[in-house]
């Protein structure tokens, strides 16, 4: 029998990418996935801060499996039923009750 496993001295640290020195390396975002349907779909992974545009309000939103530069502000009728929205709000108001503001 075999099993997929390796030693541990194999392991090396990951190295972020230089964009500048190995452009063709660059993050591209892919495109998007599509369900047996033909409706196209994404993931949240997480809302971090909302801001007020006139009458609404907005969040910003990261997409998951991106880094940090493809996050996106999202308006607040765009996020129903959303999981990550429905955390979002559970963990202001959490922090709020405990005294530690809203963000």
């Amino acid at each position: 029998n075999t099993f997929p496993t390796f030693h541990a001295s194999l392991l090396e640290p990951h190295v972020a990418n230089d964009n500048n020195l190995f452009p063709s390396r660059a993050f591209v975002r892919s495109g998007p996935v599509f369900t047996a349907g033909g409706q196209e779909e994404s993931f949240i992974d997480h809302i971090s801060k909302k801001c007020y545009i006139g009458c609404g309000k907005q969040y910003l939103a990261q997409w998951l499996g991106y880094p940090p530069e493809h996050d996106e502000w999202i308006k607040h009728a765009d996020l129903e039923n959303c999981q990550a929205m429905d955390n979002w709000i559970n963990e202001q108001y959490l922090n709020e009750r405990d005294g530690e503001g809203v963000s």
